[in-house]
């Protein structure tokens, strides 16, 4: 299936459906100085551009919002006579600074 757009009058192209299929979004955002000045950063230092790290940056956020999540499911639903829910409640209480640390 293609989709049509035009042109100059009288003119359809079509444009085929795999074309899309990987595009990313464009966005237009306001971010704080000082978060613009650490983008500028780590692109100058051969991060990639500044959609690449704020691609990296979210993604990152992503993963934490999964583990932090992970571990409350698994820290609530932990069985008492396991020798791992040590681990759970310090996981559910260190998760932010052990997600931190992966980076």
């Amino acid at each position: 299936m293609a989709r049509m757009i035009t042109g100059r009058p009288n003119e359809v192209q079509l444009i085929p459906q795999w074309y899309d299929f990987g595009m990313s979004v464009q966005m237009t955002i306001r971010v704080d100085d000082d978060l613009a000045a650490f983008i500028d950063q780590a692109a100058k230092a051969g991060e990639g551009s500044r959609a690449d790290v704020i691609n990296r940056v979210i993604k990152r956020e992503i993963r934490r919002r999964a583990a932090a999540q992970d571990a409350q499911v698994y820290a609530s639903s932990a069985d008492p006579d396991l020798e791992s829910d040590a681990y759970a409640e310090w996981a559910t209480r260190n998760a932010s600074q052990v997600w931190s640390e992966l980076d």
